[in-house]
């Protein structure tokens, strides 16, 4: 006749229906989920929701103590004051390039003008036909 522990007693081969035993407490105990230990949270900023939340993560969560989110927008006054997309400005410093090596004052002028954000593409195409 041998003897078996608690701890080899509370064992099976079936780990979800098995209990566990705590050697400090010498009690055996069934298993949990996570989520019954601490209950989850939910975040109600927008960058902050993702899969990790309860439910899909496909949903953003508003709460209607919140002030609406208003993006404001620079006033689009002829595009001064703003930097040139990075798009324009390749094509900026090419043209300015170009001007400058070709000798044509007007396509150096025009790719300046770009890369300042005066003119963006299409228009420079047109002014230097």
């Amino acid at each position: 006749m041998s003897v078996i522990s608690k701890e080899t007693a509370s064992r099976s081969d079936d780990h979800k229906s098995s209990a566990v035993y705590d050697p400090f407490t010498a009690e055996s105990r069934g298993t949990s989920y996570p989520s019954e230990q601490a209950k989850p949270t939910r975040s109600h900023s927008v960058p902050q929701q993702g899969n990790t939340q309860p439910g899909s993560g496909s949903v953003v969560h508003d709460s209607e103590d919140q002030e609406p989110r208003v993006l404001e927008m620079p006033a689009d006054s002829n595009r001064s004051g703003i930097q040139a997309p990075f798009k324009e400005r390749v094509v900026g410093a090419a043209l300015k390039t170009r001007g400058t090596l070709l000798k044509k004052p007007e396509v150096k002028e025009t790719g300046q003008q770009l890369l300042d954000g005066k003119i963006d593409v299409p228009e420079a195409r047109a002014n230097i036909k």
